[in-house]
């Protein structure tokens, strides 16, 4: 039954909630969530499986059932079809919720990427709420999966197709997610094979990223484009983790998220500092609603969860528990330094000018190569290899505005200054990273409107190239598919390539 009771703050309310719950929470013990792999992690695990069954017992117009809290992030079908299945009438509290809330994940419609881990922490931090109220286990944390362990590439074993019958655990199974093989080269989920089975060494994309990275929007991009895309992709198909709309449904989607939020946590206590607003509205007075523990209506501003010192969670460990922010550390977007630009139809060689955009380069079967010029006669990649250090900032490569009409089913790798011919060990030294398509596409998810940008961060390539002499005197980056991508899908980098200090 839903509560009448709604917590609807904004402006200068929720800053001031903010500020009593920062203070409370500090003097208030911190539940712990810990690693699944863990004794405290699997029994956490047990309870959320629990909680799992007990909300998919829930009729779907339930604010607190699995299908309303699946569908607050994307709905299976488009919005308004799935209001008028679920709420024919149309009316009534519940449907104003769901027409309120659900499709709303910050990382899809072209939000803001500012967005994408302050949204996702009010989710998981509900969703949690929700499974302790459900259960009546109020010791209840929600555990994480983390895969950048070589202990954990495999997914959790009590969601394996080995428990699919287990009386506490098969509402944990999902049934197609990855089989071994195919366009992406993915691993046999179910079959408890590491999800990167074939992506290994330097290839590896089951690693943290660069936690030394002093701006948040760009920790923020290159985090979801590229970790939290590549575990969606390699572990489901097109119906569960691997797409958008069905992403949420598998309970897994919930340990990746809680992992998330940890690599977040971790880069702010390394030093990393979160905007305070964002294009000019501040944290403070910008709120997302979801579903609290008793299935009432919760608005709360990002700045309620955005310190971490008040959060009513800590982790048991933090990865990357070496890395420091540098002191010149900012929140702001900084002003990117464009060293090299992928040409424009008319010159094919020279660096576009801002108000030039660069030609659209057109992925397929076959690798792609596309040469990088400089933005003036200074910006040769060997000079710039030459002067990387601590206070000069990172090398970003930036794919901008890729799209495709479908998914591709398949992946593409990235190479800076690749050579011909080149054996898979060279390839390794060449490598950058991996693009894949989960959310870019049309159908009304990101991607439909305008695609997005990829960011990786090169200042290791680069040094390492430039320490051997492997920097070509013309910079180029090949992109290559790892299978053969749908016919249909048309992938594309719409707005070019750009190499960049920040």
């Amino acid at each position: 039954m839903i509560s009448r009771r709604s917590i609807l703050l904004g402006g200068p309310a929720a800053a001031l909630l903010g500020t009593l719950g920062q203070a409370q929470s500090q003097r208030a013990p911190q539940r712990v969530r810990y690693n699944v792999s863990s004794a405290q992690g699997r029994a956490m695990l047990r309870i959320f499986a629990e909680g799992v069954t007990a909300m998919k017992a829930l009729p779907a117009r339930d604010p607190r059932s699995w299908t309303f809290q699946w569908y607050l992030h994307f709905a299976l079908q488009p919005k308004q079809q799935s209001l008028d299945s679920i709420f024919p009438d149309g009316v009534g509290e519940a449907f104003e919720m769901a027409s309120l809330m659900w499709s709303t994940c910050q990382a899809h419609e072209r939000q803001h990427v500012d967005y994408f881990l302050p949204w996702h922490r009010q989710y998981v931090l509900q969703l949690e709420a929700i499974v302790r109220t459900i259960t009546g286990r109020s010791e209840f944390t929600l555990p994480y999966w983390d895969y950048t362990s070589a202990s954990s590439y495999a997914i959790p074993e009590e969601f394996q197709s080995r428990n699919r019958t287990h009386p506490i655990f098969a509402s944990l199974f999902v049934p197609r997610r990855n089989a071994d093989g195919g366009r992406l080269r993915s691993a046999n989920v179910n079959g408890g094979e590491p999800i990167n089975k074939y992506y290994r060494g330097r290839r590896n994309f089951l690693v943290l990223p660069n936690l030394r990275q002093r701006n948040y929007s760009s920790f923020s991009e290159q985090l979801d484009g590229q970790l939290h895309n590549q575990i969606h992709q390699f572990v489901g198909d097109e119906t569960n983790m691997g797409s958008v709309p069905s992403a949420a449904g598998d309970p897994l989607f919930w340990l990746h998220h809680c992992n998330i939020d940890r690599i977040w946590f971790a880069w702010n206590a390394a030093g990393g500092r979160n905007p305070t607003s964002t294009g000019g509205v501040g944290w403070a007075d910008t709120s997302f609603s979801f579903v609290g523990a008793e299935g009432d209506r919760i608005d709360l501003p990002i700045s309620s969860i955005s310190n971490v010192e008040a959060l009513p969670y800590r982790y048991d460990m933090l990865p990357g528990a070496e890395a420091s922010v540098s002191a010149v550390a900012s929140s702001t977007t900084p002003a990117s330094n464009v060293l090299m630009r992928s040409g424009r139809a008319s010159q094919a060689v020279v660096a576009s000018s801002a108000d030039q955009p660069a030609a659209p380069i057109e992925l397929g079967w076959d690798p792609v190569r596309s040469v990088l010029a400089p933005t003036n006669a200074q910006n040769r990649l060997s000079a710039v290899a030459a002067d990387i250090t601590p206070a000069s900032g990172n090398l970003v490569l930036l794919l901008r505005d890729v799209q495709a009409q479908v998914d591709p089913g398949t992946a593409y790798q990235v190479f800076l200054d690749l050579p011909a011919n080149a054996s898979d060990e060279v390839q390794d030294q060449h490598y950058v990273g991996l693009v894949v398509f989960f959310g870019v596409r049309g159908g009304g998810v990101r991607g439909a409107d305008g695609g997005r940008d990829f960011e990786f961060d090169i200042t290791d390539v680069v040094k390492s190239l430039g320490a051997k002499s492997a920097l070509k005197g013309e910079t180029s980056v090949t992109i290559a598919p790892v299978g053969a991508p749908v016919a249909s899908s048309r992938p594309v980098i719409s707005g070019g390539i750009e190499l960049q200090r920040r």
